[in-house]
């Protein structure tokens, strides 16, 4: 399960760098007067299946994994702690 979640993580970040990257190249391909006011149009032709939302919802997903692995291994340790407290009588 981590494997996949690693994986999610590359290709997630991947196309986030991809899409600045995108946006970059428009801001330097702009006339002299948009360098003075710089202006990226955001839109949806950047994301995949242009919907934004759908990155989004995989960063909520990997977010909530790391935090229940964390958790987990937090809950493990804690109950590890607690058995060899009560094996040693503290």
């Amino acid at each position: 399960m981590t494997f996949l979640i690693e994986q999610l993580v590359v290709i997630v970040a991947t196309k986030l760098e991809h899409i600045i990257m995108k946006m970059a190249d428009e801001l330097t391909n702009s006339t002299m007067l948009a360098q003075v006011l710089p202006n990226v149009m955001l839109g949806n032709k950047l994301f995949w299946f242009k919907r934004p939302r759908l990155i989004i919802k995989c960063i909520h997903f990997i977010l909530f994994q790391v935090n229940f692995y964390v958790m987990s291994m937090y809950v493990y340790v804690c109950k590890k702690q607690l058995r060899v407290a009560q094996t040693f009588g503290v």
